[in-house]
């Protein structure tokens, strides 16, 4: 995990990063489990990847203060010499956003005792009397300033008509000064999702961009999303204050078949070159698909960079982060390992090995063969070419024999899709549960595949990262962070090339 709270008993939440002048100031929602969240917690780093907690900076508010209810996401912006914290609270049904200034980052104090912005009933819902929700939504405040100088905030917000699976809306309004706020009508109004959370506009090569988070709880069931759309998505328009247009293929991490375990996505200008692209964060949460819940507690992700391929966001694992992540790890030759195949693979096991420091190759004339080393790794870097003519292959990842469980990465040539499996061993042999799926990259639907597909998976402690090519394909929280790892195919051969490992464990290899 990158980052968790300090104080084991909170769990890390909605999280905002600002940049000043290399260090990095994470701001995050923080609470004990089962609460609502009652602070804003601080964390420095200088390379994103090493973090120091300096604890709570602000705490929910007493009496009659306007954030005397639970506390909800914020966002920095500095102006002139101070630093703006905007961030919001909930009183009774309504969720209000106020503010608080420092000086450098760390002291913080309160504006006022009453709150800067609430809806306007001109255009946004604020009465929940007549629906199955029990709040009005006002919350998550991204600010983004023009040209002319003038601030401009998004909010996740609802109208009033749309139901609960529709009428999710960005609310608009404007300041020149931080402080006196016109609000205006909504820049993005959807009937796919009750609520657009998290906000997070941004200018780039001529377009504006919003990245918003869904639920599969508050989506509407389509076509696409038989169970609703559950991610990070965006949309686009041509100015700041819109209309902002949903493409027809918004999704930027998450899963179409609804699983939710990444939430909350953000991004910061590249601090080398802006025009390269921008930093994309987020936190993995809801491990509600799979077991083992005793062990979240809420995690900063690794940052990803997020590129522009045909004015599509795309993310990519950044080198300088990937360098910091292998430095410190041991690299691992094949021939050099005490490979062993799980007993109820025998059968299989002399259709294994491995004929160069490379290379793994496998075959299975039915069912599963999985090839497994004994390992357990805290960090684990594991990249691949898979090649050959078979149902599925793919990569079984932290498998305990203790629990008898674990995680598969799994190309489903079959159905042409990039599945993420709970894995267990059965009766009558290995039972894999997809928890979320995405499609193959076009040249890899086939065996023999049509173009080389580099599929390289990043693990540190209970979280997953998948990319194909270098683009990230999907980041989740595993079910188990020990145990086996290893290659697998089903009804068929495969060859995994071009085979590079890195790990670290408490004790060296």
């Amino acid at each position: 995990m990158l980052f968790t709270p300090s104080d084991t008993r909170r769990i890390l939440w909605d999280s905002w990063l600002y940049n000043d002048n290399g260090t990095y100031h994470l701001f995050h929602l923080t609470k004990y489990s089962g609460r609502r969240s009652d602070a804003i917690n601080h964390a420095v780093s200088s390379d994103l990847l090493n973090w120091k907690d300096l604890g709570p900076v602000i705490r929910m508010g007493t009496g009659r203060q306007w954030d005397a209810g639970f506390l909800l996401t914020g966002t920095v912006i500095r102006f002139r010499d101070s630093y703006y914290m905007f961030y919001g609270a909930r009183r009774g049904h309504l969720q209000l956003l106020g503010l608080a200034v420092s000086p450098d980052l760390n002291r913080w104090e309160k504006y006022s005792e009453e709150p800067l912005l609430a809806p306007d009933p001109r255009w946004y819902e604020t009465d929940v009397g007549g629906t199955p929700l029990h709040h009005a939504a006002w919350r998550d405040p991204c600010i983004q300033r023009d040209s002319q100088g003038t601030f401009h905030l998004f909010l996740c917000a609802r109208v009033s008509e749309g139901g609960l699976n529709g009428g999710g809306a960005i609310a608009h309004a404007v300041s020149d000064n931080l402080l006196d706020w016109e609000i205006g009508p909504p820049v993005h109004v959807s009937g796919n999702y009750g609520f657009l959370e998290v906000p997070d506009v941004f200018f780039f090569h001529d377009r504006w961009y919003l990245l918003f988070s869904c639920g599969e709880w508050h989506s509407c069931r389509s076509r696409e999303w038989p169970r609703g759309a559950s991610g990070i998505r965006y949309l686009v328009s041509e100015g700041i204050d819109g209309p902002y247009i949903e493409p027809e293929n918004s999704l930027l991490l998450g899963s179409p078949s609804g699983s939710l375990h990444n939430y909350a996505g953000r991004s910061i200008a590249c601090p080398s070159n802006a025009s390269e692209g921008r930093i994309f964060y987020y936190n993995n949460v809801f491990p509600n698909t799979l077991k083992n819940r005793g062990s979240f507690r809420g995690s900063w992700a690794m940052p990803k960079k997020m590129i522009f391929r045909n004015e599509k966001p795309e993310l990519v694992l950044p080198k300088a982060l990937s360098s910091l992540f292998l430095k410190d790890l041991y690299s691992m030759d094949l021939n050099s390992r005490n490979f062993t195949c799980h007993p109820q693979s025998d059968r299989n096991s002399r259709n294994w090995k491995h004929p160069d420091t490379e290379t793994v190759e496998g075959s299975a004339d039915r069912g599963f063969s999985v090839y497994l080393d004994l390992c357990d790794y805290d960090r684990l870097y594991i990249s691949s070419q898979p090649e050959g003519a078979c149902r599925s292959c793919g990569f079984l990842v932290h498998y305990s024999t203790e629990d008898n469980e674990g995680t598969a990465v799994m190309m489903d040539y079959e159905k042409s899709l990039l599945r993420i499996c709970g894995c267990s061993i059965g009766e009558i042999g290995w039972i894999f549960v997809p928890v979320t799926e995405v499609p193959l990259p076009p040249g890899m639907r086939k065996t023999p595949a049509t173009e080389d597909c580099l599929i390289t998976l990043v693990l540190m402690g209970f979280f997953l990262d998948v990319y194909c090519n270098g683009t990230l394909t999907d980041s989740l929280h595993m079910s188990v962070n020990h145990g086996k790892w290893g290659f697998f195919a089903e009804s068929g051969s495969v060859s995994f090339r071009k085979v590079r490992i890195n790990g670290s464990r408490s004790s060296a290899p």
